[in-house]
């Protein structure tokens, strides 16, 4: 990881005010309409567990390549909450994702994407993705469940 530095956000973010995006408890990537990450916050580097740059310019579909719906199925590029903001220009809120990082381990995060329109033409600018880590819940989620099933 490079340290958490970020660039400055986009000019399409400018208006949400960097300090707030940076302030918030979870990750926020901007992905433009292509579908191309073009900015991330630090917490969101720090979370998914590589390097800003080796997020900035990736396609939002190679990133869902590792990962998984809460029930462990695949999460298809076209099922994540950033391409289904994307395609459908409609917000989508609270989808449980896992990541599988580098190094092995597990991130579970709770998913949501809004998609960015041009004030003035309705024109889709991009998405906002926001990412909110669970990983401890599961972790208590999957004791509870071993230790119901050692009691049983």
């Amino acid at each position: 990881m490079d340290g958490g530095h970020c660039e400055a956000p986009p000019r399409e973010l400018e208006s949400l005010g960097p300090e707030l995006i940076e302030a918030l408890p979870g990750g926020v990537i901007y992905v433009d309409s292509d579908g191309i990450v073009a900015w991330g916050s630090a917490e969101a580097v720090a979370m998914l567990g590589i390097s800003y740059a080796d997020l900035v310019g990736v396609a939002a579909a190679d990133l869902a390549r590792v990962t998984v719906n809460e029930d462990g199925s695949p999460c298809t590029p076209e099922s994540c909450p950033v391409a289904r903001a994307l395609a459908s220009g409609e917000p989508q809120k609270g989808h449980t994702i896992g990541v599988r990082r580098r190094d092995g381990t597990m991130l579970w995060a709770l998913f949501s994407a809004l998609p960015l329109k041009d004030r003035t033409t309705g024109a889709l600018k991009g998405a906002l993705g926001t990412l909110l880590d669970l990983s401890d819940r599961k972790r208590v989620e999957e004791e509870l469940s071993r230790s119901r099933d050692l009691l049983r």
